[in-house]
């Protein structure tokens, strides 16, 4: 029915001008809810904390639990030492992997 009043290839370049407009007119879209409401709230004021703080706080911390000491050297590491696994971590390691089933031995039992 279309056919009496476009022919094909003006059919193609409407159909390519609706889609560009729709896609304008999405990210338009997804910009007004995404962006404008962060937009909207930028530039209040930060509101005061309720209640005063405590006078001598110094922060998360607790500096009775973490008393101040001078700083120290630590000594180097090698890597052969720390990269090797002891014999009872790997033993630990192959036995947990021995009784843990696989994904793929998961797949074939599901079929």
């Amino acid at each position: 029915m279309i056919d009496r009043y476009v022919n094909t290839e003006e059919l193609r370049r409407l159909a390519a001008s609706l889609v560009v407009v729709l896609g304008d007119v999405m990210i338009f879209v997804l910009f007004a809810f995404i962006v404008v409401p962060g937009l909207r709230n930028a530039n209040k004021p930060q509101t005061s904390p309720s209640g005063s703080p405590q006078i001598g706080e110094t922060g998360w911390l607790d500096p009775t639990e973490f008393p101040p000491q001078k700083s120290y050297e630590i000594p180097p590491v090698d890597p052969e030492t720390v990269l090797v696994a002891s014999r009872g971590i790997s033993h630990d390691i192959l036995e947990f992997f021995a009784r843990v089933p696989t994904t793929l031995s998961l797949h074939w039992q599901l079929r």
